[in-house]
């Protein structure tokens, strides 16, 4: 008999919390491979390209089709999607609203694929998982409204881009700092 012992995933969320609980949410979602397929720098400026348009379109569908949700700040970078999300009650489950998310944009991006030519998915669209933060004080909500606000001129520092400098941001540190 094999013994096949595989590494242990590191948890992603918060052990013994409840993400049903109302509040502010920190969210980062990153493409598979972190390709960029969203859009690209021009002069400095973020262009989204229509694949992230369509992720924009779906982030703001989420609060018209969800009266417990509302989508505050946001951006839509070349690879990745930050954003803050409010739940206003405890009937939504933060992970089912991420992976509703995922999926819209996934087959829609499919959708895309088959319609408008958009380049052809050699895996799937995001990453396994996402990136979340519980926001639990105002202080930290205005850095992280300041932080998705300032992510494109930040875009050479972000440590998804895959041309990053030598001297990355690291927004966790930095978060863990202010409380």
């Amino acid at each position: 008999m094999i013994d096949k012992t595989y590494p242990r995933r590191k948890r992603m969320r918060l052990m013994n919390y409840d993400y049903s609980l109302h509040g502010d949410y920190f969210v980062t979602i990153v493409t598979q491979g972190r390709i960029s397929r969203f859009g690209k720098f021009k002069n400095d400026d973020l262009i989204l390209n229509d694949i992230g348009r369509m992720i924009e379109s779906c982030y703001l569908g989420l609060e018209r089709e969800n009266d417990e949700v509302d989508c505050l700040d946001y951006v839509v970078m070349p690879n990745h999607f930050h954003c803050i999300i409010r739940l206003l009650s405890d009937n939504i489950y933060l992970p089912d609203l991420i992976r509703m998310f995922k999926s819209k944009t996934s087959v829609l991006y499919i959708q895309g694929v088959k319609e408008h030519s958009w380049p052809a998915l050699d895996q799937r669209l995001w990453q396994r998982g996402y990136y979340e933060h519980i926001i639990r004080c105002d202080r930290v909500f205005n850095y992280i409204r300041d932080y998705i606000f300032h992510n494109p001129e930040r875009w050479y520092y972000d440590r998804i881009n895959p041309l990053c400098c030598s001297e990355p941001d690291d927004i966790n540190r930095k978060i863990k700092m202010l409380y």
